[in-house]
């Protein structure tokens, strides 16, 4: 938001008008002071809107006591895929935001029916899933529309069936991780944190565990390799995967944690203290190799508008993100995903926030 002529270096209110049970309403959203030639530069977040309110015209109402300036604002409808490509049968969910509030949305495939009678939360937001339908493979537009007919859509791809073996070949070697590898894992990092051991007591459990699943390794490496032949085969088909598709994801944590097991690992740790008073980021790990990293956070001073997301970096490009918190505080929130770089990126609304964040990281040697 951008706005000039107001008084110089002065407060500056911000408020949404909405109408509400037929009279409009002043919603404040933001403050900002202005510059020496009367402008300023700010963002906002969006406020819910009331059921009774025609959603495409929403009035942002800027004050300084002295000089007002009112502008028309568009709410416009939004989904997101996850995953956005996936052969016939898969699960797929649907993330809504932009719509009627409180009212219900039909979700299309194409011109296939997939979920209806979908409600809307308050703010005007959804979350759906739908089973991939019998069709033929290719782009398809996924459509969602409210009852007041706002819509959006976003394109998903119905992959051959080749991925479908790969699909189910990853979530076999997950299945063993899950029930032998990872379990070794955790106790690895717990020595790693325990400054009660020594470098020769971290030495031997990594060989202990190194000769207790090198069977199970080996055929892990050996479904790797045919996995990436399958996927050379049909790249000109599915196009390149990157570091923000989910199986890409998965391979690039099995592959650092097999490798930490089988050749030998290196481990780092950290803690600190970031004190955010501004929309900001910052990176609490950095390592030359993807490895496996678990974070632990906690936040004081968190309120509405504000949000922290933590981006996991496959590379210096391609990162997967999750939120950590919106709106309020976490007292303890702990994650683990492969990563070569960890950010945290916060949204500041007013005031001084705190993060509190740990991270150990277990990744191939260099």
């Amino acid at each position: 938001m951008k706005a000039s002529y107001f008084a110089i270096l002065s407060p500056v209110t911000i408020y949404f008008s909405i109408k509400r049970d037929g009279v409009y309403e002043l919603i404040k959203v933001g403050e900002v002071l202005t510059n020496a030639t009367g402008g300023f530069k700010t963002s906002v977040t969006v406020p819910p809107v009331p059921n009774d309110n025609p959603r495409d015209i929403v009035e942002v109402n800027v004050t300084d006591n002295c000089n007002c300036a009112i502008a028309n604002f568009d709410v416009e409808a939004a989904i997101k895929l996850s995953p956005a490509r996936a052969p016939v049968g898969s699960n797929v969910t649907v993330t809504g935001t932009g719509f009627r509030n409180e009212t219900t949305v039909t979700i299309k495939l194409g011109d296939v029916i997939v979920a209806e009678g979908v409600e809307t939360d308050e703010y005007g937001s959804f979350e759906a899933s739908f089973i991939v339908p019998e069709v033929p493979d290719g782009p398809y537009t996924v459509t969602a529309e409210d009852a007041e007919r706002n819509t959006a859509s976003a394109t998903f791809h119905v992959v051959a069936v080749e991925l479908r073996t790969i699909l189910e070949a990853v979530q076999e070697i997950e299945r063993k991780l899950d029930t032998n590898v990872i379990p070794k894992l955790d106790e690895i990092i717990i020595l790693l944190k325990d400054d009660t051991f020594g470098l020769q007591a971290i030495k031997n459990a990594i060989s202990n565990l190194a000769s207790r699943i090198e069977e199970i390794a080996g055929a892990i490496m050996e479904k790797l390799t045919a996995i990436g032949e399958v996927l050379n085969t049909i790249n000109s088909k599915l196009g390149t995967f990157t570091g923000t598709d989910t199986v890409a994801s998965l391979l690039y944590d099995i592959r650092s944690k097999l490798e930490a097991i089988t050749v030998g690992a290196q481990a780092a740790s950290g803690s600190g203290v970031t004190q955010f008073t501004a929309s900001q980021s910052v990176v609490i790990y950095s390592g030359e190799k993807v490895g496996t990293v678990t974070v632990s956070i906690k936040t004081a001073g968190v309120g509405y508008g504000e949000r922290l997301v933590i981006r996991y970096y496959l590379d210096e490009a391609n990162y997967i993100e999750k939120i950590v918190t919106s709106g309020r505080n976490t007292a303890g929130w702990t994650d683990t995903a492969a990563a070569m770089k960890v950010e945290l990126v916060y949204t500041w609304r007013s005031g001084t926030d705190t993060v509190y964040w740990a991270y150990s990281a277990i990744y191939p040697p260099s």
